[in-house]
């Protein structure tokens, strides 16, 4: 992704006075990060609401700490044509007016400023350095692909992938809209700063907006599986999964479908809760249970043992549709107790068994 929207306007205001014929003027210039920025540029406005005044822009790479560099804090006339080395930045604005600017030739994943100069007789006084802009870094050349998924929960799944060749991946997480129609994820604009904390855990979710969460960042946990907790019950979840270089405000992310990446998939449904038996002759019982949504079938199975191993034949995994209640009539010869669990189906999701009842006939 090569376009960024850089949402807060990089600024330093620096209030210069500038006596000219006994007139004095107040000025505030402005660098205003712009919406194009890649590996090798990036754009910016100049803004100014003094034409009278000559600034000079110097391009250089940030220092850490911000300060300007004493071998560039005065500059002579001769030294504003454009191209021409500055201390140790480059000149690339002189001039009165305002300007739109796109600088390229940068190195990528880099740090640069800005420094604004306003012309004072023969020397350029410093007026302000604009806030830090980032190149991006490289992006990755191959995504990541084949999301697998197992040992799947009602709230819950491990999630595994096979990496592309970026040095970081996230994995991107939304709910689908509905049973038949889901939600592609919607990766996140270059620079985004993703936690690197996130590690599946719900409490460490990043939310980034249209409905997508990061459920995962390798930066911070650089397994390729990871294990999501915090799931709705019997839903249905898109993941994708985004290979990226550089971290911060230098993010690249590759932002294009790979083999089985997006895939969707659901968490299981909750058990069915099976009501304790009250309605019970010498042989027969009736086994109720709470409705679920969604539901397209319950399956009631009935044994003899507690492990489920000895069925009764006409009760083995029964389907009953979407009752919610089962009159049970048994066979002679009767035994003393009988076992009971039911199963719920939903649309592209199938509940664990409930807890087992066990019913007592004597």
């Amino acid at each position: 992704m090569k376009k960024f929207l850089l949402s807060a306007v990089l600024m330093i205001f620096s209030v210069g006075i500038y006596a000219q014929v006994g007139d004095s003027y107040t000025e505030n210039p402005e660098i205003i990060a712009g919406e194009d920025r890649s590996e090798t540029s990036f754009s910016f406005d100049f803004k100014t609401d003094k034409d009278s005044l000559e600034y000079l822009l110097v391009l250089r790479e940030a220092r850490k700490d911000l300060s300007l560099p004493d071998s560039a804090k005065t500059y002579e006339t001769e030294l504003s044509l454009k191209g021409d080395k500055v201390g140790k930045g480059r000149a690339i604005y002189f001039g009165k007016k305002n300007k739109s600017m796109k600088i390229k030739g940068l190195e990528s994943e880099k740090i640069y400023q800005i420094d604004v100069f306003r012309k004072a007789g023969d020397l350029y006084k410093h007026e302000i350095t604009s806030d830090s802009i980032f190149t991006l870094a490289e992006e990755p050349k191959y995504q990541a692909n084949n999301i697998m998924f197992w040992d799947v929960k009602k709230d819950g799944m491990w999630v595994m992938v096979r990496k592309g060749n970026g040095a970081n991946r996230i994995m991107l997480m939304s709910k689908a809209k509905s049973p038949l129609k889901g939600s592609d994820p919607k990766p996140p604009a270059d620079g985004t700063f993703i936690n690197p904390g996130i590690t599946g855990d719900k409490d460490t979710w990043q939310y980034i907006g249209n409905d997508t969460w990061v459920v995962y960042n390798s930066l911070g946990n650089p397994n390729k599986q990871c294990m999501l907790t915090g799931l709705e019950p019997a839903t249905r979840y898109w993941f994708y999964c985004l290979e990226y270089n550089g971290i911060g405000k230098a993010a690249n992310f590759k932002a294009i479908n790979g083999a089985q990446n997006p895939r969707l998939k659901y968490t299981l449904a909750a058990p069915p809760k099976v009501f304790p038996i009250e309605e019970k002759t010498k042989n027969s019982f009736t086994v109720k249970w709470e409705e679920m949504e969604n539901v397209m079938s319950y399956v009631i199975d009935i044994s003899y043992d507690p492990e489920f191993k000895d069925k009764v034949d006409i009760f083995n995994e029964l389907d009953v549709e979407t009752n919610t209640e089962m009159l049970i009539e048994l066979d002679e010869p009767i035994q003393p107790i009988y076992y009971v669990r039911v199963m719920a189906y939903l649309r592209g999701a199938q509940s664990p068994w409930s807890k087992t009842i066990e019913v007592q006939m004597r």
